[in-house]
């Protein structure tokens, strides 16, 4: 069982092409400026099973991929695992975002164990002194883009830039 916040079935903001959003409930961050701060209370949403969650995202039939958001997505690591998991036998290219690093990330196997079903990581925390309109994808300009089938077998990040920054 996830804890959710919601979802939006056709997104054009949370990676490219037409994606189903998942926004998790709960939040270890608690970012300074951050766009959704209703999702940080780990109290607040709806517990809902990977089977349902699957069954939603199925019947959004024209989608180019599935984005895992929140709140903070690898503060449910271990129940994310099998949401993923799911997802990937399906084929769906999955982009996440998380507030941690991606260094911080490989140092928690729960977490680690989720890149290797997720295509595309965003990460680190929003910073508001670093706020940009013109970065694709994410608000601030310390958040990379991070292509994890390249990065895992370096045990290194490899960086996709998508902004002429």
């Amino acid at each position: 069982m996830l804890k959710v916040a919601g979802s939006e079935p056709s997104s054009i903001v949370d990676g490219p092409g037409f994606r189903y959003t998942i926004f998790l409930q709960g939040c270890s961050h608690h970012c300074d400026g951050c766009q959704n701060p209703a999702t940080w209370d780990k109290e607040g949403g709806t517990l809902k099973d990977t089977a349902a969650i699957i069954e939603d995202i199925k019947k959004a039939y024209y989608i180019d991929g599935v984005t895992i958001s929140g709140g903070e997505p690898l503060d449910q690591a271990k129940e994310l695992l099998k949401l993923l998991k799911s997802l990937k036998e399906l084929n769906y290219h999955i982009i996440m975002f998380t507030g941690y690093t991606y260094e911080d990330v490989m140092q928690h196997e729960d977490m680690k164990k989720c890149m290797e079903y997720t295509d595309i990581l965003i990460d680190g925390e929003y910073v508001k002194s670093k706020r940009s309109l013109s970065l694709r994808f994410r608000g601030s300009s310390n958040q990379r883009i991070i292509d994890i089938p390249a990065s895992l077998p370096l045990e290194n990040p490899v960086i996709i830039y998508l902004d002429n920054k």
